[in-house]
């Protein structure tokens, strides 16, 4: 949240948080915040799959433009959304625009994190300097700008998946629709892991069973 705020990004917008089930202190941490940004705050008791809960949000939300955020990134410079909303307003052929996403390695405080980070092929450890953008075949659907009029044309995320192959799924079905999936590595969210997974048990429960996230 903090790195939002931060953004220098002023023109209309909205934040939807997705309380996914959660038995944190999520609630607790969005009150702190709900005088000083546009937050609209939906708790759900039952958890509703990672692509329902994006779903959930996307459906809420009343933008051209829609950012898919997961809860534990946090937006690695102030102009961020600025830089990414410019990516993919370049051309009306990009459906989707991704920026880089790092797990810094040296940031997590456990070694089962830090082994984790490289299993799953958390993105790239370290930024990339100088990259240009480039189109890609798919997107991770975490740190995402979405046209609204792709998610018209192509429906909602599928969320019978058990699996967590629903990124993979919408991807091929933006891009056979003849949009384009591009990646901005000249800006980065930092991914820090989220607060369940600080034990090797639900590393393992991660890695074989999204959908209990």
């Amino acid at each position: 949240m903090e790195s939002i705020k931060a953004q220098d990004f002023h023109d209309d917008y909205e934040i939807i948080i997705i309380d996914n089930g959660s038995k944190d202190k999520t609630e607790e941490i969005v009150k702190k915040y709900i005088d000083h940004l546009p937050i609209r705050y939906y708790k759900y008791e039952e958890k509703l799959g990672h692509a329902g809960a994006i779903n959930e949000g996307i459906s809420k939300a009343k933008g051209e433009y829609i950012l898919i955020l997961h809860d534990d990134l946090i937006l690695g410079e102030r102009n961020w959304i600025s830089v990414m909303l410019e990516t993919v307003k370049k051309d009306e052929r990009i459906g989707i625009a991704s920026s880089l996403f790092i797990t810094p390695v040296k940031k997590l405080r456990s070694t089962i994190d830090k082994i984790f980070s490289y299993i799953y092929i958390l993105g790239w450890h370290d930024k990339v300097p100088n990259s240009p953008i480039m189109e890609v075949l798919y997107s991770g659907l975490n740190n995402d700008v979405i046209r609204r009029e792709v998610i018209e044309k192509v429906g909602f995320l599928d969320n019978t998946y058990k699996y967590g192959m629903h990124d993979i799924d919408f991807a091929e079905r933006v891009r056979r629709t003849g949009y384009k999936i591009v990646l901005n590595p000249k800006v980065h969210v930092e991914h820090l892991l989220s607060y369940y997974q600080k034990s090797l048990k639900s590393h393992l429960v991660k890695a074989c069973n999204t959908d209990s996230l």
